[in-house]
């Protein structure tokens, strides 16, 4: 009735088949039920004993409900251990105290591209980038974390591929199969991608003892002096029965339990003596033994008193089993959890374990530092409470999958909100822990991936900045593969400046296009010779161009390449040809120039100061000896003007860069000479200076006062005459008009008529004289035309025409004597234009300058007469106010055609250079 009822059947079985005779396990496993229902697992060893002349079965039951429950937890223990250190993405290392590899995960397979069995026995020296780590610094490191000082350090490693790339190592103190070991864990951190997490299944860790070793029954007096051993304790022991029967306890013994062992009695015997005698009857124990050998083992000693019919313990009998195995298993699963315990507290990851509901089961003190809660906030609480909405779908689906058994491992990204309330990227990677065949919860490691996160998105942006400045630079860039000397990427300036197609570039030899030189003479693989703005020739489809050229290696996604970049200087030398040509130039006119030259420099406030150089002219001009001369500023050698002058001519300078004015030039001997200068901003060697050329104006001087005198003279001469001819005019036609009045004679009357008409012209010629004598006597001015305009009108009789005046306010630089053209385009309209009813005078301005234009509704000039309509003697019955327009225009540098369309009206019009006229009255 004690069995359990599934094991019922089988005790029965072998209890039945071993009375039988026939060969059964003398041991075996079964549950029993106590007297509160209560389940135990025990071990029953039967043997057959003779009872009653009948064969019958004596069992010894032991209790191993314990035993059984360690080895469920080491089971669950182990598995735990081996799925996290599946799960773990991170490159793992179990190194022994000489630095030679025990073990690695999956990690460092991935990392590296090399089985497993590369790594096995070797130090990390081999993974190790030639050239790139301090080999001697690492065996430091590493001598400092197997004392105890945790590492952490940057290491460069190289792929089975070749690649060389750099990874973050973490050095740590760990036990390992009873051993002191030295844990590494590496994070690649070249692209921060995500890394295997999945460890290289650890090879059996543990290796038992064989189960169903056969227990050793013994019985002993009070003294706890062996009166009986079964034969199987030769086999544990090396002892034989015999032997074991002339042992004392403490030569069986180590000097600890045999201790142990006499206070257990001791407590026995006062016990007794109390009158507890079912006291501490059974005792379990744990002993240690010493074999023959002289070797020693653990082993469960089951002790209870020998009493015949309830009276005094005449002895013991016990059960001695050997659990050095069960020890070992204890102690495998306190390293195994202690593993995971140092693994879970040094992992720079969250672990987590959660239910099929999403609530948190557990999960590790790094979550602090991750997302600022503590350990017991989360337990307990759904993750979906801390998940952005999407997310929330996205674990919920992931969830479900495990619950499901469709997917049983996943790595996903997630926002996940902070104790801040700010929500972060995380990396997850979970997958589903089974117990007794089913799913039992989930596993989970999360990663903060925010900083990988910001590094994708500064790399996307570095990479799209590159990318702009590769392909908008000026700066021609050639990538080309050093060994092959192939082209392997142009920017789109290289193919310009190449004149070919980049996709007939790209591939080809670069001594094709980018060198002149043969293949295996290259200047830099082959020669070694080092090329930093430098220069060198392109060959292009239009022949060669020079170019400055820089060369340096590069290394693109883990290959090595050279980068060429170069700016063509065609031109540049070219240029400078010219300008060493220009300055030769320069400096031969300097030496031979029939006028004074000098070269000034410019002060801080970019004005000129003082001379640095002068011609022969200049110390001639000057009457100084070029010493002297070289010390003075521009106004000690010129005739100082007024103040405001002068600032008037340097701010032209300044403003203009150039300047034109007439001063005097104060020689040795204190004479001034007129000159003319020319002064404007000049280059020379990269260098700016004032030049300026002063010529000699003294004769031109004394010539145009020459002039001007005749001219005065001529002026005078001329008004006599005029005003002679003048009075001798009026005084004929005042006799033409008294001799109307005395001749009756019809034919006279005509002559007289006809004389009239010719004095009259000889009198309307005299006027245009006057006018033209005026011309070019007074100096030319700023005139405001609509004022001018206006004026005429006021004295003009227009009668019927209406005047249309729109020129805003232009103003004209030109000769007084220009309101005679207006007056006379007005009276050829009142005298041709017959119908005319409206005078219109506009402007419009040009590139060319400024359009002035007279036009009229009245019937126009025909087309044939335009070609000599400023011509002498056209025009007008006197032939000259048209002529008199045209010259007096052109002495201010002013033109006038006729463009009107005969029957509509004539359209003059004035061009008036840039220059000579403004709107407004602005300087």
């Amino acid at each position: 009735e004690l069995v359990h009822p599934d094991d019922k059947a089988a005790a029965f079985d072998r209890h039945m088949r071993r009375l039988r005779g026939e060969a059964v396990d003398p041991l075996a496993e079964l549950r029993i039920f106590d007297s509160a229902g209560t389940m135990h697992w025990i071990e029953i060893n039967a043997v057959i004993v003779p009872w009653d002349g009948k064969p019958a079965t004596l069992n010894f039951a032991t209790n191993i409900t314990e035993r059984k429950k360690t080895d469920d937890a080491l089971f669950e223990s182990e598995k735990s251990y081996h799925g996290l250190f599946n799960s773990v993405r991170e490159a793992i290392f179990i190194q022994d105290p000489e630095g030679k590899i025990l073990q690695v995960n999956d990690g460092v397979v991935a990392m590296y591209g090399y089985p497993k069995e590369f790594f096995i026995g070797k130090t990390p020296v081999v993974l190790s980038a030639r050239g790139c780590n301090d080999l001697k610094e690492l065996t430091r490191r590493m001598e400092l974390a197997f004392d105890g000082e945790p590492q952490s350090f940057e290491f460069w490693g190289k792929r089975s591929s070749g690649e060389v790339f750099p990874n973050e190592v973490r050095l740590y103190k760990g036990f390992y199969f009873g051993k002191d070991v030295l844990i590494a864990v590496a994070t690649d951190i070249t692209e921060r991608k995500r890394a295997e997490k999945a460890l290289r299944e650890s090879e059996h860790h543990y290796h038992l003892l064989a189960d169903n070793v056969s227990d050793v029954i013994w019985t002993a007096d009070r003294e706890m002096q062996l009166t009986y051993i079964s034969p199987s304790v030769t086999s544990l022991t090396g002892y034989t029965p015999e032997e074991c029967l002339n042992l004392r306890p403490d030569q069986s013994l180590t000097p600890e339990s045999f201790q142990k062992l006499v206070q257990t009695r001791t407590d026995n015997i006062t016990a007794l003596e109390r009158g507890l005698p079912e006291f501490l009857s059974p005792q379990v124990l744990e002993l240690e033994y010493v074999r023959k050998d002289g070797s020693t083992f653990w082993a469960e000693v089951v002790i209870s008193l020998i009493r015949i019919n309830g009276g005094e313990p005449q002895g013991v009998i016990g059960v001695t089993r050997d659990i050095t195995e069960r020890r070992r298993v204890l102690e495998a699963l306190a390293e195994s959890e202690e593993k995971f315990r140092e693994l879970v507290e040094h992992s720079t990851d969250v672990i987590y374990t959660s239910d099929f509901a999403g609530v948190l089961t557990s999960i590790s003190p790094v979550v602090h530092r991750l997302l600022g809660y503590s350990p017991d906030e989360l337990v307990g609480k759904n993750i979906s409470d801390y998940l952005s909405a999407e997310s929330v779908e996205t674990v919920t689906a992931e969830i479900k999958k495990k619950r499901e058994q469709t997917r049983t491992e996943a790595l996903y990204e997630v926002q996940i909100r902070g104790h801040d309330g700010e929500y972060k990227p995380i990396e997850v990677n979970s997958r589903v822990r089974m117990r007794e065949g089913r799913p039992f919860d989930i596993l989970g490691i999360a990663r903060d991936i925010s900083e990988r996160k910001q590094t994708e998105e500064a790399l996307r942006n570095s990479e799209n900045y590159l990318k702009t400045i590769f392909n908008t630079i000026q700066t021609g860039l050639v990538i080309i593969n050093p060994e092959t000397h192939m082209i392997v990427d142009i920017n789109p300036a290289a193919g310009r400046m190449i004149g070919e197609p980049r996709e007939k570039i790209i591939g080809s030899v670069c001594h094709q296009y980018i060198c002149p030189t043969e293949a295996g003479n290259c200047p830099v693989t082959d020669l070694g010779q080092s090329i930093d703005n430098a220069e060198r020739t392109l060959m292009t489809v239009n022949g060669p161009r020079s170019i400055l050229k820089t060369v340096i290696p590069a290394q693109l996604s883990g290959k090595h390449y050279l980068l060429e970049s170069f700016i063509d200087i065609t031109d540049r030398k070219q240029a400078e040809e010219k300008l060493f040509e220009s300055e030769e130039k320069f400096h031969l006119i300097f030496r031979n120039s029939n006028d004074a030259i000098y070269l000034f420099e410019i002060t801080p406030a970019g004005m000129p100061g003082r001379i640095v150089d002068a011609n022969e002219m200049a110390l001639l001009q000057t009457g100084q000896e070029k010493e002297g001369l070289l010390k003075k500023t521009f106004l000690e050698v010129h005739s100082p003007e007024n103040p405001q002058k002068s600032r008037a001519i340097m701010m032209e300078l300044l403003t203009r860069g150039q300047v034109r004015f007439e001063t005097d030039v104060l020689r040795k001997d204190g004479i001034k000479l007129p000159v003319e200068v020319s002064a404007q901003f000049a280059k020379l060697n990269q260098k700016t200076y004032v030049i300026a050329v002063s010529r000699d104006i003294s004769r031109r001087k004394r010539e145009d006062r020459a002039l001007r005198i005749a001219n005065q003279k001529l002026q005078l001469m001329n008004i006599v005459a005029w005003h002679d001819i003048q009075n001798k005019v009026t005084g004929l036609r005042g006799y033409v008009e008294l001799s109307k009045d005395l001749v009756t004679d019809e034919t006279m009357k005509r002559f007289i008529r006809s004389e009239e008409e010719v004095l009259k012209v000889i009198h309307q010629q005299l006027q245009y004289t006057k006018e033209y004598q005026e011309m070019g006597i007074h100096p030319q001015e700023w005139i405001n035309l609509n004022r001018m305009l206006r004026m005429i009108l006021s004295l003009a009789e227009t009668g019927s025409i209406r005047v249309v005046i729109d020129v805003g306010d232009l103003e004209i630089f030109c000769d007084p004597v220009i309101s005679k053209v207006f007056s006379h385009l007005i009276d050829n309209t009142k005298t041709h234009g017959e119908r005319a009813t409206c005078i219109q005078i506009s402007c419009s301005e040009s590139a060319d300058g400024l359009t002035l234009v007279y036009e009229d509704d009245g019937v126009g000039i025909p087309d044939e007469q335009k070609k000599e309509l400023f011509l002498r003697n056209v025009g007008t019955p006197s032939g000259f106010s048209l002529f008199f327009i045209h010259d007096l225009l052109e002495v201010s540098e002013m033109t006038i055609t006729e463009n009107g369309i005969f029957g509509k009206g004539v359209r003059f019009e004035i061009g008036i250079p840039r220059g000579i006229y403004r709107f407004g009255k602005k300087e």
